[in-house]
Protein backbone atom coordinates (compact mmCIF):
# COMPACT_ATOMS: atom_id res chain seq x y z
CA UNK A 1 0.00 0.00 0.00
CA UNK A 2 1.28 3.45 -0.90
CA UNK A 3 1.74 5.44 2.29
CA UNK A 4 0.29 8.54 0.60
CA UNK A 5 -2.98 6.77 -0.24
CA UNK A 6 -5.70 6.51 2.40
CA UNK A 7 -7.18 3.34 0.93
CA UNK A 8 -5.81 0.11 -0.49
CA UNK A 9 -5.28 -0.23 -4.23
CA UNK A 10 -5.30 -3.53 -6.12
CA UNK A 11 -2.03 -4.90 -7.38
CA UNK A 12 -2.77 -4.05 -11.02
CA UNK A 13 -3.71 -0.44 -10.34
CA UNK A 14 -1.38 2.32 -11.46
CA UNK A 15 -0.55 5.50 -9.55
CA UNK A 16 -2.98 7.54 -11.66
CA UNK A 17 -5.90 5.15 -11.31
CA UNK A 18 -8.11 5.01 -8.27
CA UNK A 19 -10.09 1.90 -7.51
CA UNK A 20 -13.65 3.05 -6.86
CA UNK A 21 -14.35 -0.14 -5.00
CA UNK A 22 -11.44 0.53 -2.64
CA UNK A 23 -12.65 4.09 -2.12
CA UNK A 24 -16.14 2.84 -1.34
CA UNK A 25 -14.74 0.25 1.08
CA UNK A 26 -12.67 2.92 2.83
CA UNK A 27 -15.70 5.18 3.15
CA UNK A 28 -17.85 2.35 4.47
CA UNK A 29 -15.22 1.48 7.05
CA UNK A 30 -15.70 4.98 8.48
CA UNK A 31 -19.51 5.04 8.22
CA UNK A 32 -19.95 5.90 11.88
CA UNK A 33 -17.81 8.98 11.36
CA UNK A 34 -20.28 10.05 8.67
CA UNK A 35 -23.17 9.58 11.09
CA UNK A 36 -21.39 11.62 13.76
CA UNK A 37 -20.47 14.47 11.40
CA UNK A 38 -23.96 14.65 9.90
CA UNK A 39 -25.48 14.67 13.40
CA UNK A 40 -23.18 17.49 14.49
CA UNK A 41 -23.95 19.56 11.38
CA UNK A 42 -27.69 19.00 11.75
CA UNK A 43 -27.50 20.01 15.42
CA UNK A 44 -25.67 23.21 14.47
CA UNK A 45 -28.27 23.88 11.77
CA UNK A 46 -31.10 23.46 14.29
CA UNK A 47 -29.32 25.82 16.69
CA UNK A 48 -28.93 28.32 13.83
CA UNK A 49 -32.64 28.08 12.98
CA UNK A 50 -33.52 28.80 16.61
CA UNK A 51 -31.18 31.78 16.95
CA UNK A 52 -31.59 33.56 13.62
CA UNK A 53 -34.78 35.64 13.26
CA UNK A 54 -37.07 34.67 10.41
CA UNK A 55 -37.49 37.37 7.79
CA UNK A 56 -40.38 38.36 5.56
CA UNK A 57 -39.98 39.86 2.08
CA UNK A 58 -41.75 42.99 0.94
CA UNK A 59 -41.98 43.68 -2.79
CA UNK A 60 -43.05 46.64 -4.88
CA UNK A 61 -43.42 46.58 -8.66
CA UNK A 62 -42.87 49.89 -10.48
CA UNK A 63 -43.57 50.97 -14.04
CA UNK A 64 -42.63 54.20 -15.83
CA UNK A 65 -45.07 57.01 -15.04
CA UNK A 66 -47.41 57.61 -17.97
CA UNK A 67 -45.98 61.00 -18.84
CA UNK A 68 -42.46 59.57 -18.83
CA UNK A 69 -42.87 58.41 -22.41
CA UNK A 70 -43.36 61.95 -23.74
CA UNK A 71 -40.64 62.81 -26.20
CA UNK A 72 -40.27 65.48 -28.80
CA UNK A 73 -39.98 64.60 -32.51
CA UNK A 74 -36.57 63.56 -33.75
CA UNK A 75 -36.23 66.56 -36.04
CA UNK A 76 -36.87 68.95 -33.20
CA UNK A 77 -34.36 67.15 -30.99
CA UNK A 78 -31.74 67.55 -33.73
CA UNK A 79 -32.45 71.25 -34.05
CA UNK A 80 -32.30 71.60 -30.29
CA UNK A 81 -28.89 69.96 -30.20
CA UNK A 82 -27.61 72.65 -32.55
CA UNK A 83 -28.28 75.33 -29.96
CA UNK A 84 -26.91 73.20 -27.15
CA UNK A 85 -30.11 72.04 -25.44
CA UNK A 86 -31.07 68.48 -24.48
CA UNK A 87 -34.72 68.28 -25.51
CA UNK A 88 -37.18 65.70 -24.17
CA UNK A 89 -36.85 62.24 -22.74
CA UNK A 90 -35.77 63.53 -19.33
CA UNK A 91 -38.68 62.08 -17.39
CA UNK A 92 -38.25 58.73 -19.11
CA UNK A 93 -34.56 58.59 -18.27
CA UNK A 94 -35.40 59.08 -14.60
CA UNK A 95 -37.08 55.66 -14.48
CA UNK A 96 -33.89 54.06 -15.83
CA UNK A 97 -31.93 55.25 -12.80
CA UNK A 98 -34.71 54.74 -10.25
CA UNK A 99 -33.04 51.60 -8.89
CA UNK A 100 -29.91 53.60 -8.06
CA UNK A 101 -31.85 56.59 -6.75
CA UNK A 102 -33.78 54.48 -4.23
CA UNK A 103 -30.48 53.58 -2.50
CA UNK A 104 -28.76 56.94 -2.99
CA UNK A 105 -27.27 59.07 -0.25
CA UNK A 106 -29.81 61.84 -0.82
CA UNK A 107 -32.77 59.49 -0.34
CA UNK A 108 -31.21 57.90 2.72
CA UNK A 109 -30.55 61.34 4.23
CA UNK A 110 -34.27 61.99 4.07
CA UNK A 111 -35.16 58.59 5.49
CA UNK A 112 -32.62 59.02 8.31
CA UNK A 113 -34.88 61.75 9.72
CA UNK A 114 -37.59 59.12 10.25
CA UNK A 115 -37.20 57.95 13.85
CA UNK A 116 -39.11 54.73 13.21
CA UNK A 117 -36.73 53.72 10.44
CA UNK A 118 -33.55 54.56 12.33
CA UNK A 119 -34.65 52.94 15.58
CA UNK A 120 -35.76 49.77 13.82
CA UNK A 121 -32.83 49.37 11.45
CA UNK A 122 -30.29 50.06 14.19
CA UNK A 123 -32.26 48.50 17.02
CA UNK A 124 -29.12 46.91 18.49
CA UNK A 125 -27.78 50.41 19.22
CA UNK A 126 -31.04 51.99 20.37
CA UNK A 127 -31.56 52.21 24.11
CA UNK A 128 -35.30 52.73 24.78
CA UNK A 129 -34.73 53.53 28.46
CA UNK A 130 -32.47 56.49 27.58
CA UNK A 131 -34.28 57.13 24.28
CA UNK A 132 -31.02 57.54 22.42
CA UNK A 133 -28.42 55.54 20.53
CA UNK A 134 -25.68 54.07 22.69
CA UNK A 135 -22.68 51.88 21.95
CA UNK A 136 -23.78 48.26 22.41
CA UNK A 137 -21.89 46.16 24.92
CA UNK A 138 -19.56 43.73 23.17
CA UNK A 139 -17.37 41.25 25.07
CA UNK A 140 -15.46 40.58 21.87
CA UNK A 141 -14.46 44.23 21.44
CA UNK A 142 -12.16 44.08 24.46
CA UNK A 143 -10.25 41.30 22.70
CA UNK A 144 -10.27 42.63 19.16
CA UNK A 145 -9.18 46.16 20.08
CA UNK A 146 -5.69 45.15 21.35
CA UNK A 147 -5.28 42.82 18.36
CA UNK A 148 -6.13 45.63 15.94
CA UNK A 149 -3.70 47.92 17.73
CA UNK A 150 -0.96 45.30 17.49
CA UNK A 151 -1.59 44.83 13.76
CA UNK A 152 -1.93 48.61 13.16
CA UNK A 153 -5.49 48.12 11.91
CA UNK A 154 -7.54 51.34 12.22
CA UNK A 155 -10.13 51.03 14.96
CA UNK A 156 -13.06 53.28 14.14
CA UNK A 157 -14.62 54.70 17.32
CA UNK A 158 -18.33 54.15 17.79
CA UNK A 159 -20.70 56.91 16.71
CA UNK A 160 -24.50 57.10 16.46
CA UNK A 161 -25.81 55.78 13.11
CA UNK A 162 -26.07 58.33 10.33
CA UNK A 163 -27.49 58.58 6.83
CA UNK A 164 -24.27 57.02 5.53
CA UNK A 165 -24.84 53.94 7.69
CA UNK A 166 -28.44 53.75 6.46
CA UNK A 167 -27.22 54.00 2.86
CA UNK A 168 -24.79 51.12 3.41
CA UNK A 169 -27.63 49.12 4.95
CA UNK A 170 -29.94 49.86 2.02
CA UNK A 171 -27.33 48.94 -0.57
CA UNK A 172 -27.08 45.48 0.96
CA UNK A 173 -30.75 44.89 1.79
CA UNK A 174 -32.79 46.51 -0.98
CA UNK A 175 -32.72 44.27 -4.05
CA UNK A 176 -33.54 45.89 -7.40
CA UNK A 177 -34.68 43.63 -10.25
CA UNK A 178 -35.19 45.16 -13.67
CA UNK A 179 -37.21 43.62 -16.49
CA UNK A 180 -36.33 45.82 -19.45
CA UNK A 181 -38.61 43.94 -21.85
CA UNK A 182 -41.69 44.71 -19.76
CA UNK A 183 -40.34 48.00 -18.37
CA UNK A 184 -40.94 46.86 -14.79
CA UNK A 185 -38.61 47.40 -11.85
CA UNK A 186 -39.21 45.35 -8.70
CA UNK A 187 -37.91 46.41 -5.29
CA UNK A 188 -37.47 43.73 -2.61
CA UNK A 189 -36.61 44.11 1.06
CA UNK A 190 -36.34 41.51 3.84
CA UNK A 191 -36.92 42.16 7.54
CA UNK A 192 -38.13 40.23 10.61
CA UNK A 193 -41.01 42.70 11.01
CA UNK A 194 -43.30 42.41 7.95
CA UNK A 195 -45.05 45.70 8.68
CA UNK A 196 -41.76 47.56 8.87
CA UNK A 197 -40.56 45.90 5.66
CA UNK A 198 -43.66 47.25 3.92
CA UNK A 199 -43.26 50.71 5.46
CA UNK A 200 -39.55 51.05 4.69
CA UNK A 201 -39.91 49.98 1.06
CA UNK A 202 -42.84 52.34 0.46
CA UNK A 203 -40.98 55.27 2.04
CA UNK A 204 -37.81 54.57 0.04
CA UNK A 205 -39.77 54.43 -3.22
CA UNK A 206 -41.67 57.65 -2.47
CA UNK A 207 -38.54 59.56 -1.49
CA UNK A 208 -36.68 58.33 -4.59
CA UNK A 209 -39.49 59.57 -6.84
CA UNK A 210 -39.53 62.91 -4.99
CA UNK A 211 -35.76 63.23 -5.34
CA UNK A 212 -35.89 62.62 -9.10
CA UNK A 213 -38.86 64.98 -9.43
CA UNK A 214 -37.04 67.82 -7.67
CA UNK A 215 -33.89 67.18 -9.64
CA UNK A 216 -35.83 67.34 -12.92
CA UNK A 217 -37.74 70.42 -11.78
CA UNK A 218 -34.52 72.29 -11.04
CA UNK A 219 -32.98 71.28 -14.37
CA UNK A 220 -36.12 72.18 -16.34
CA UNK A 221 -36.28 75.57 -14.66
CA UNK A 222 -32.66 76.28 -15.62
CA UNK A 223 -33.36 75.21 -19.22
CA UNK A 224 -36.46 77.41 -19.40
CA UNK A 225 -34.47 80.42 -18.23
CA UNK A 226 -31.72 79.66 -20.71
CA UNK A 227 -34.15 79.23 -23.63
CA UNK A 228 -35.94 82.47 -22.78
CA UNK A 229 -32.60 84.31 -22.92
CA UNK A 230 -31.68 82.64 -26.21
CA UNK A 231 -35.01 83.60 -27.77
CA UNK A 232 -34.17 87.25 -27.14
CA UNK A 233 -30.76 86.82 -28.82
CA UNK A 234 -31.36 84.53 -31.82
CA UNK A 235 -32.70 86.13 -34.99
CA UNK A 236 -32.70 83.16 -37.40
CA UNK A 237 -36.32 82.07 -37.85
CA UNK A 238 -35.54 78.33 -37.97
CA UNK A 239 -33.55 78.48 -34.74
CA UNK A 240 -36.19 80.61 -33.05
CA UNK A 241 -38.83 78.02 -33.95
CA UNK A 242 -36.64 75.25 -32.49
CA UNK A 243 -36.03 77.23 -29.32
CA UNK A 244 -39.72 78.06 -28.94
CA UNK A 245 -40.74 74.42 -29.25
CA UNK A 246 -37.94 73.39 -26.87
CA UNK A 247 -39.17 76.02 -24.41
CA UNK A 248 -42.69 74.61 -24.67
CA UNK A 249 -41.37 71.09 -24.05
CA UNK A 250 -39.44 72.08 -20.93
CA UNK A 251 -42.36 74.11 -19.65
CA UNK A 252 -44.36 70.90 -20.00
CA UNK A 253 -41.68 68.93 -18.11
CA UNK A 254 -41.62 71.56 -15.38
CA UNK A 255 -45.39 71.35 -15.08
CA UNK A 256 -45.27 67.54 -14.74
CA UNK A 257 -42.48 67.74 -12.15
CA UNK A 258 -44.53 70.26 -10.17
CA UNK A 259 -47.58 68.00 -9.89
CA UNK A 260 -48.26 65.57 -7.06
CA UNK A 261 -48.60 62.54 -9.35
CA UNK A 262 -45.81 59.97 -9.65
CA UNK A 263 -43.02 61.43 -11.75
CA UNK A 264 -40.42 58.76 -12.60
CA UNK A 265 -41.89 55.47 -11.35
CA UNK A 266 -45.49 54.59 -10.68
CA UNK A 267 -46.34 51.74 -8.28
CA UNK A 268 -47.95 48.80 -10.08
CA UNK A 269 -50.17 47.98 -7.14
CA UNK A 270 -49.35 48.23 -3.46
CA UNK A 271 -46.39 46.92 -1.48
CA UNK A 272 -46.95 43.22 -0.82
CA UNK A 273 -45.45 41.18 2.03
CA UNK A 274 -45.09 37.41 2.11
CA UNK A 275 -47.36 35.64 4.57
CA UNK A 276 -44.62 33.15 5.45
CA UNK A 277 -40.96 33.78 6.24
CA UNK A 278 -38.67 33.68 3.21
CA UNK A 279 -35.42 33.19 5.11
CA UNK A 280 -34.01 31.13 6.54
CA UNK A 281 -35.69 28.14 4.91
CA UNK A 282 -35.55 25.18 7.33
CA UNK A 283 -35.53 22.43 4.72
CA UNK A 284 -32.78 24.13 2.73
CA UNK A 285 -30.68 24.71 5.86
CA UNK A 286 -31.09 21.11 7.03
CA UNK A 287 -30.29 19.73 3.57
CA UNK A 288 -27.16 21.91 3.44
CA UNK A 289 -26.17 20.61 6.89
CA UNK A 290 -26.48 16.99 5.76
CA UNK A 291 -24.43 17.69 2.63
CA UNK A 292 -21.81 19.54 4.70
CA UNK A 293 -21.51 16.57 7.07
CA UNK A 294 -21.14 14.12 4.19
CA UNK A 295 -18.63 16.41 2.51
CA UNK A 296 -16.50 16.63 5.64
CA UNK A 297 -16.66 12.85 5.99
CA UNK A 298 -15.54 12.23 2.42
CA UNK A 299 -12.82 14.89 2.67
CA UNK A 300 -11.38 13.36 5.81
CA UNK A 301 -11.49 9.74 4.66
CA UNK A 302 -10.28 10.24 1.08
CA UNK A 303 -7.90 13.19 1.41
CA UNK A 304 -7.07 14.44 4.88
CA UNK A 305 -6.48 11.00 6.43
CA UNK A 306 -3.96 10.15 3.71
CA UNK A 307 -2.16 13.46 4.14
CA UNK A 308 -1.94 12.98 7.89
CA UNK A 309 -0.68 9.42 7.42
CA UNK A 310 1.93 10.66 4.96
CA UNK A 311 3.15 13.35 7.35
CA UNK A 312 3.28 10.86 10.21
CA UNK A 313 5.23 8.38 8.09
CA UNK A 314 7.75 11.02 7.10
CA UNK A 315 8.24 12.03 10.72
CA UNK A 316 8.81 8.41 11.72
CA UNK A 317 11.32 7.98 8.90
CA UNK A 318 13.11 11.14 9.97
CA UNK A 319 13.30 9.91 13.58
CA UNK A 320 14.68 6.53 12.44
CA UNK A 321 17.32 8.22 10.32
CA UNK A 322 18.28 10.42 13.26
CA UNK A 323 18.56 7.36 15.51
CA UNK A 324 20.69 5.56 12.94
CA UNK A 325 22.99 8.57 12.61
CA UNK A 326 23.30 8.80 16.39
CA UNK A 327 24.09 5.08 16.66
CA UNK A 328 26.88 5.41 14.11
Amino acid sequence: MNENTPFDLPADATGDQLDLAAMAASLWAHKWLAVALVAICVALAILYLNLVPYKYTAQLALTPAEHSGSKVPGGLASLGSIVGVDIGGEAGSSFAIFGEAVKSTTVMERLSKDRRIMQTVFSAQWDPSYRQFREPLSPVRGITRPIKSLLAVPDKPWAPPTATDLRDYAKLRIIVTEDRKKAITTLSFEHPDPEFAKYFLARASTEADTFLRQKSLARSTDYVQYLERRLNEVQVAEYRQSLAQALSNYENLRMMASSTAAYAAEPFGEVTVTTRPTSPQPLTVLAAAVLAGLGLWAFYVLILRGLLASVSARRRAARLRAQDDAAR
